[in-house]
C-alpha cells in the first residue's frame, strides 16, 4: 500500500496536493486520483503522474454533489 505525504507547503493556499483534497472530501488520497484522472474531480495535471488540486474547484465540486448538480 502507498504511503501519502501532503506536499503543500502551507494547505490554507489555493492551490493543494492529493492529501488535503482527500481531507477535505474524506476520500483516499487514491480514490481522489481515480476521481480526477476520469475527470470526475477537478484538478490541474503538472505531468503525467502529478496532480495539483485548487482548492476553490474541491469546494465548488462539494457543494454540486451537496445539490445533486455533480456527478
Amino acid at each position: 500500500m502507498r504511503t501519502w505525504k501532503c506536499t503543500c507547503t502551507d494547505p490554507t493556499k489555493t492551490v493543494i496536493c492529493v492529501v488535503c483534497a482527500a481531507a477535505m472530501t474524506g476520500y483516499q488520497p487514491s480514490t481522489i486520483y481515480n476521481k480526477a484522472e476520469a475527470h470526475e474531480i477537478p484538478s490541474v495535471p503538472l505531468s503525467k503522474r502529478k496532480r495539483v488540486f485548487l482548492r476553490e474547484s474541491i469546494l465548488y465540486w462539494i457543494k454540486g454533489l451537496e445539490t445533486g448538480l455533480a456527478s
